[in-house]
């Protein structure tokens, strides 16, 4: 093979370990998140294995990238944090060496993520896309839905993604307090449907407190939406501070947190922009405008690029 590109959740180390005739060969890893800043849920125990897999292959690759500054920065933090905790004789200049091979590279969205003015409402229409999982904030959501109620702003609601084993119960208390409200509820069975509930939107929320890069927001602003996200994680980054509301950064569902998102909604369904003037671009865009940054790295996997 002339390259090896992993993702964060294999183990290369372990990977060259067992195929000696691997070890002299280029390796990229991938991260599309990274153990240190990933919430831990109460089925879950808290383990420091899963970030040594995550240091061990970022130690033995020749390049690390990552699909948001965010994310890369979130890992650089967290490989500090432990190095700390470690004992003595931990390796010198792991922390920048780590640094100096690691680039951002965004996953990046599909062609078909185009806006459609002709699939719009009259009346403002809300999407929130994401798994149904405790990581998105469904708490958050439903607080938020609430507070927005009391408003007596008309509005539709849209709220869509993949569901697994253990759905919150947020969600089904939602399904039925809004259910005057929901338009469309649940996992689309097809790609063409779910870019058609982004295309009728208006704005798009998240309340997630886990996200490394927010490629559904991302679709979502693509298909015409205005992006409405709390101030953390990787939204500012790729959205601006305009697009961000006030962010309590504790995980927990916050009255304070959900005023400062319906204040935002509040305020288009008053007057809804044609879009929104953002601090900084979305950092990527569709493959086609992508794919220099993707060949480079690939094509040159044992250089490192500053």
């Amino acid at each position: 093979y002339d390259l090896i590109i992993a993702t964060s959740m294999v183990d290369l180390a372990t990977l060259k370990g067992l195929f000696p005739h691997w070890s002299t060969i280029c390796s990229i890893v991938y991260f599309h998140e990274n153990q240190f800043a990933y919430p831990v849920s109460k089925q879950q125990h808290a383990s420091i294995d899963p970030q040594m897999v995550n240091l061990y292959s970022a130690m033995t690759a020749d390049k690390l990238l990552f699909n948001s500054a965010w994310n890369r920065d979130s890992f650089l933090l967290g490989v500090k944090q432990l190095l700390q905790r470690l004992p003595d004789k931990t390796p010198q200049q792991l922390l920048a060496a780590l640094e100096k091979k690691s680039a951002v590279l965004a996953v990046p969205i599909g062609d078909d993520c185009q806006p459609c003015r002709k699939n719009k409402s009259e009346i403002l229409t809300i999407v929130w896309a994401a798994r149904w999982e405790y990581d998105k904030g469904p708490g958050h959501l439903l607080l938020a839905l609430k507070c927005l109620e009391e408003h007596g702003v008309e509005y539709r609601l849209n709220i869509v993604g993949q569901q697994f084993r253990d759905v919150p119960a947020a969600f089904s208390e939602i399904k039925v307090l809004f259910s005057h409200r929901i338009d469309t509820f649940g996992y689309q069975t097809s790609r063409a449907a779910y870019i058609e509930v982004l295309q009728r939107s208006d704005i798009f929320i998240s309340t997630a407190i886990h996200e490394f890069q927010g490629l559904s927001a991302m679709e979502a602003v693509a298909c015409g939406c205005i992006p409405v996200v709390p101030k953390r994680l990787s939204y500012p980054e790729i959205f601006g501070d305009d697009a961000c509301y006030f962010s309590a950064n504790d995980n927990k569902p916050s009255i304070k947190e959900a005023n400062a998102l319906v204040k935002k909604l509040v305020d288009y369904a008053q007057c809804l922009p044609v879009n929104i003037s953002n601090e900084k671009p979305v950092i990527s865009d569709s493959w086609k405008e992508s794919i220099t940054g993707y060949r480079d790295h690939i094509e040159t996997p044992c250089v490192i690029i500053t």
